[in-house]
């Protein structure tokens, strides 16, 4: 039986967290990316996305991959997690998710949303957020999910 690409995919997350402290610099190919908010899971590939704070106070999506070194930890400068910005959606397969917004991978589009279920973050493109597979359930969650 050949093993379950989700269960590879959380374990990797499991290593990248524990390998890499939230608030440090990332460093790609020799130049600083911005600080780590955490990880996602790309939905369609399952492939580990760094979710950094660029020095523009942006969020941008990193493959996991790239990363070269964590190099000095940072404070987090925006307020990306703010109540207001947040709202409850669901899928329209069952499962309840906080939207948190958008972040960049390249010049993609991506929104960043996180599972009431196991507190996992996922990364998908807008168009596919926004094509009737999420139905918005409640302008901002009563409580935003624990971050892992």
């Amino acid at each position: 039986m050949s093993p379950d690409p989700y269960e590879i995919a959380l374990r990797e997350l499991v290593v990248l967290q524990s390998k890499y402290d939230r608030t440090s610099v990332m460093v790609l190919a020799n130049k600083d990316a911005g600080v780590l908010l955490g990880f996602a899971l790309d939905s369609e590939t399952l492939k580990p996305q760094a979710i950094i704070e660029s020095d523009d106070l942006d969020l941008i999506a990193i493959p996991a991959a790239e990363i070269i070194r964590a190099g000095d930890r940072r404070a987090v400068a925006g307020d990306h997690f703010a109540h207001d910005r947040l709202s409850h959606v669901r899928h329209r397969k069952g499962g309840n998710y906080t939207r948190v917004g958008p972040v960049l991978r390249g010049k993609e589009e991506l929104i960043l949303y996180i599972s009431h279920n196991d507190s996992i973050w996922w990364v998908r493109p807008r168009s596919m957020f926004e094509d009737g597979r999420f139905e918005t359930v409640d302008a901002a969650p009563s409580a935003l999910p624990e971050v892992k």
